[in-house]
């Protein structure tokens, strides 16, 4: 999986005066969606990851002392095995990191349980800025602003989907004039709004007229190449890839991103950060992880659905020769060069291994064998005729073969390397 994310940094100068001092500077992340690093496994597509995330901010915090950090939200993966190895770090990285303001949007409400639980036992405290909830009340180890000051300006933050209406308000005449009643009271203040939901809502909050400024958590599709890679697949890479820096004078909205001024967030940014003791401390979680999982495997073997390539060569000598010059063949070794090789991330797409409901990969062995593709393979060998092995599909290659992993696959072209 790619892991990388959008940063949105600029300035607005309000409708105020040129003289006045109520210019903001300020820069937005979010919609990481459990990403926590680039995988490395192209670098075409080797870019984003929290830790360059971080370093970006710890830079532009010390050149610009007085820059503003609005976080997005977005951030968490969903539930399963993995997913939830990653809560505790993204909400402890999240504190690390210390926005000004974080929306609460879609991915924090499904997973509002875990994140309150990790925040519990990290002793800390996440606030979220979300100004159409239906009910305020104190949910304990998080917390809840209607607005929230942030140096020269006040943030609101708007979050609507149908699958959580029952959690947020939709926009309407009463909740518009709710916020301009409250944002009276800050007459210096630049209004800036965070937004998530529907283009509807966002076309009626705009008529309102009541933000100087919106950052959406979404974008659209861009419409120019940059590289080798099409704006229309860079779209599909969600969260994104880049750094892209506007500036705005008077009202605007952030969202339609074009290709000038995005600056991509590639190794150049592999600098220390906040958060690289966490990053570490989630490197050695994964890897006990993954110890515990081998552990379970070779407990199992005996018992395993699988019998492996050298097998399978018993009676296909010829497709197990051409399997054994197949980069398939030293698909675990390309991890060592990494360090990834104890990684549970990574290790589904380099080990023969089946998916179980619960997202933990049931690990057979090393590489990627026949058995990956075909299937679990050992009734076969006992019994060929009786029991067919399955044909290759696109679908099963397209479950390592994303364009995040591998954005030159194309399945047609491929087949013919290992055709067989």
């Amino acid at each position: 999986m790619l892991f990388c994310l959008l940063i949105l940094a600029g300035y607005i100068a309000p409708w105020y005066p040129p003289a006045s001092s109520n210019e903001i500077k300020w820069l937005a992340y979010g919609d990481i969606q459990g990403n926590w690093e680039p995988c490395g496994c192209s670098p075409l597509t080797d870019y984003g990851g929290l830790r360059r995330i971080s370093a970006f901010i710890d830079t532009a915090r010390a050149d610009n002392e007085d820059i503003l950090v609005f976080d997005l939200g977005n951030n968490y993966p969903g539930k399963g095995y993995i997913g939830n190895l990653k809560i505790p770090f993204i909400t402890r990285a999240r504190e690390e990191i210390a926005p000004d303001a974080a929306l609460l949007n879609y991915s924090e409400v499904i997973q509002l349980s875990a994140i309150k639980n990790a925040a519990r036992k990290a002793g800390i405290r996440p606030v979220y800025t979300i100004s159409n909830l239906r009910d305020y009340k104190t949910e304990g180890w998080i917390g809840f602003n209607y607005a929230t000051v942030a140096g020269k300006s006040i943030v609101f933050g708007y979050l609507f989907y149908n699958e959580i209406s029952d959690v947020v308000e939709q926009v309407n005449g009463r909740l518009l004039a709710k916020w301009a009643d409250k944002l009276k009271k800050y007459p210096h203040l630049a209004k800036v709004l965070l937004f998530s939901g529907k283009e509807k809502d966002l076309k009626i909050i705009r008529q309102a007229n009541l933000f100087d400024l919106i950052i959406k958590s979404h974008s659209p599709p861009f419409k120019e190449e940059i590289g080798e890679i099409t704006q229309e697949e860079i779209n599909s890479l969600k969260p994104y890839l880049g750094v892209y820096t506007v500036p705005l004078g008077g009202r605007g909205i952030i969202g339609n991103i074009t290709p000038e001024g995005l600056e991509w967030l590639s190794q150049v940014y592999n600098r220390t950060s906040t958060i690289d003791p966490l990053m570490e401390e989630y490197d050695f979680d994964l890897s006990v992880s993954a110890s515990r999982e081998d552990t379970q495997t070779k407990k199992e073997m005996l018992l395993s659905i699988f019998s492996g390539a050298k097998k399978c060569g018993e009676c296909h000598a010829e497709e197990y020769a051409l399997w054994l010059k197949s980069r398939h063949s030293k698909a675990y070794d390309s991890l060592k060069g990494r360090g990834k090789e104890k990684s549970i991330e990574c290790i589904g797409c380099h080990l023969t291994t089946i998916e179980k409901d619960d997202d933990k990969p049931a690990v057979f062995g090393k590489d990627v064998q026949c058995e990956t593709c075909h299937g679990p393979g050992r009734a076969h060998a006992s019994s060929p005729i009786q029991t067919k092995m399955k044909a290759v599909t696109e679908k099963r290659c397209l479950f390592c073969h994303t364009f995040q992993r591998s954005p030159h696959f194309r399945y047609e072209t491929y087949w013919q390397k290992i055709k067989h």
